[in-house]
């Protein structure tokens, strides 16, 4: 048997298991080695080491930052705070460091930052892993308190950071031949390397694949999961240290561009939403491939505005990949599809056989009569679902009206203030009932607010400033019933609404 399992077959099928484990980071970098050859074509003149180390410190922080998003993403999790943790890594920096003190720890700051972002993990993991809340509301959460206390510790670009930090950062490890952003890249990767030779590793991907089979046999969910989300903000911290040395300055908002850009690494480097397959070693390609795209469109003259677009664009299309092995979720479909098409042209789908009535009649004289009606549930007991959710609701918005009559006074009896709260629940009502519907579905749609913005701009664009042409979309919208039905026919489907109402 031994000598079975170390024959040349066995050591074959390992090697082809392995490329099929690491598919996606294979692909990653042959596309980087591509966009590289293409970067050096339409470039003037051949790449040197300073194009090279300038690409390295460009990619670092997403890359960085795209390690941390991975290992959570493994996990099965999802984490919206990385942006905001970078952010206040950034404004942490710029507003304690002194840059005129002479000698400045990096390692001690380098520790700082690293320690910030694993708090706010531990913040996210002790409510998803112990409490077991969802991770895109406990992260989604987390991201607007983080924005919130960045703001409070610094409300405008500024501030500085000490020069050491970037002399350190963005030099060279070895003199013109090895840049220090790849350095500490390559540093991470080693760790996770050796963690993921664990067991903590094994039990990582045994999560993400199956959370109860992991329980079942023995893994600890809670530990794994709380621990995923400390390294993960680890790693958030690091890219804000980074970027930190990369600006020398700090800038509240710095770290909100980058959520988009980490997310689209992870799919490019084939890591798979949801968990169990992929890896860091990907995302790192993926986040340098992202930033080989805009350099590219900005040495072709194409304005910086379409980078989002690009970067977007990949991002589908790599998803798309991923979807197109035989046991995907779409491959699946197309399969049930050609199925579903092969039985309808044979005849024997269920909605081209004859209907049989299969429901099953009563058994024994009828006595003519009938059961007494059992009497309805009270009121609470029909909407007690409902109430358990609302009633919260209901009393958290009754404590901040007395909160503000308190604080502010002439809030209860004010009409003004009534009139925006109403405005202001309105709007927010509206697009809850659009998000609620696709949470509802298992779904989640991070379009909105530019979903509103384009509304809003074209909207503008085509009223002009008229009150007129303001008023024609809303009377759009209420043409029903159409205008050549009859009167009868209007009256009758106004009545059907009413009753179904």
């Amino acid at each position: 048997m031994s000598s079975m399992a170390s024959s040349p077959g066995s050591s074959g099928f390992g090697l082809r298991r392995a490329l099929a484990r690491n598919r996606g980071a294979l692909i990653a970098a042959a596309v980087l080695a591509i966009l590289l050859f293409i970067v050096d074509w339409i470039s003037a003149g051949p790449l040197t080491y300073f194009d090279v180390s300038f690409l390295s410190s460009g990619g670092a922080t997403s890359a960085l930052a795209a390690i941390g998003q991975t290992i959570v993403i493994l996990s099965g999790g999802f984490d919206l705070s990385a942006g905001a943790v970078i952010s206040l890594v950034n404004a942490v920096l710029a507003s304690s460091m002194d840059p005129m003190a002479p000698g400045a720890s990096v390692v001690l700051w380098t520790a700082v930052g690293i320690g910030v972002g694993m708090a706010v993990g531990a913040f996210n993991g002790f409510f998803i892993a112990v409490l077991r809340m969802q991770p895109i509301v406990v992260t989604l959460s987390t991201m607007f308190i983080l924005q919130g206390v960045t703001l409070l510790v610094m409300d405008k670009p500024g501030g500085f950071v000490s020069p050491d930090l970037g002399t350190f950062y963005l030099g060279d490890a070895i003199a013109g031949w090895l840049p220090m952003p790849l350095v500490v890249i390559g540093v991470v990767l080693l760790a996770w390397f050796w963690l993921k030779g664990t067991r903590f590793g094994t039990a990582l991907y045994a999560i993400g694949s199956d959370a109860d089979s992991a329980a079942a046999v023995g893994i600890n969910v809670v530990l794994v999961r709380f621990a995923v989300y400390v390294v993960a903000g680890g790693c958030y911290g690091l890219a804000g240290v980074f970027i930190s040395a990369q600006t020398g300055s700090g800038d509240p908002l710095v770290g909100n561009p980058l959520l988009l850009s980490m997310f689209a690494a992870v799919v490019v480097g084939g890591t798979r939403l949801g968990g169990g397959q992929g890896g860091p070693v990907g995302s790192v390609f993926g986040a340098f491939i992202l930033m080989m795209v805009v350099n590219i469109l900005l040495v072709l003259n194409v304005s910086a505005y379409y980078s989002t677009i690009a970067e977007g664009t990949i991002l589908v299309l790599a998803a798309l990949a991923s979807s197109l092995s035989h046991a995907s979720v779409l491959a699946v479909q197309l399969r049930a599809a050609r199925a579903r098409l092969a039985a309808w042209r044979a005849g024997i789908l269920p909605s081209q056989l004859e209907r049989v009535d299969r429901r099953l009649k009563l058994s024994g004289p009828s006595h003519g009569k009938r059961d007494a009606a059992p009497p309805p549930p009270a009121l609470y007991r029909r909407n007690a679902e409902i109430l358990r959710y609302a009633l919260p609701a209901y009393a958290c918005l009754l404590v901040i009206v007395i909160v503000t009559q308190i604080w502010l006074g002439r809030a209860i009896l004010n009409p003004g203030y009534w009139n925006s709260l109403l405005v202001l629940s309105s709007f927010l009502a509206v697009l809850a009932l659009g998000q609620g519907t696709v949470i509802l579905t298992g779904g989640l749609d991070l379009s909105v607010p530019w979903t509103i913005g384009i509304s809003g701009i074209i909207l503008a664009g085509m009223v002009n400033g008229s009150d007129a042409a303001l008023s024609m979309p809303c009377l759009s919208c209420w043409r029903w019933p159409a205008p050549s039905a009859s009167p009868m026919a209007s009256a009758s489907s106004i009545s059907a609404f009413r009753q179904s109402s």
